[in-house]
């Protein structure tokens, strides 16, 4: 039989009230920081199973798919495609001429023909 109790929130929790496992450790447990840093990571990174990033975790899949849909999880995943964005324009700036950017912003502001 699983056994839920109500965490108490916190000023300062992004999900509000959590429900917790306590019947079994390492499955239903509330991530870490560096749990959600981790998991997002290697979410973003798409080259590992769920169960494989869950077992890394120590987590079980359900687990980690219940973290999928925290907030803190999808800021992390947010600011993850952010720094990827960040970069790419980076490389582009570096490897594309400056002229045939401003050339493309220029078509783009004019709308469609």
């Amino acid at each position: 039989m699983t056994h839920i109790r109500h965490a108490q929130a916190k000023d300062n929790d992004v999900n509000g009230p959590q429900r917790r496992s306590t019947s079994q450790p390492g499955t239903g447990r509330e991530p870490t920081i560096d749990d959600i840093a981790t998991a997002a990571a290697l979410v973003y990174d798409d080259t590992q199973r769920d169960e494989d990033i869950a077992a890394c975790l120590q987590v079980s899949r359900r687990t980690l798919a219940r973290w999928k849909h925290r907030r803190d999880f999808k800021i992390a995943i947010s600011a993850l495609e952010t720094w990827s964005l960040i970069n790419l324009l980076r490389d582009v700036r570096e490897t594309v001429p400056q002229e045939a950017i401003d050339e493309m912003l220029e078509r783009w502001s004019a709308g469609p023909k």
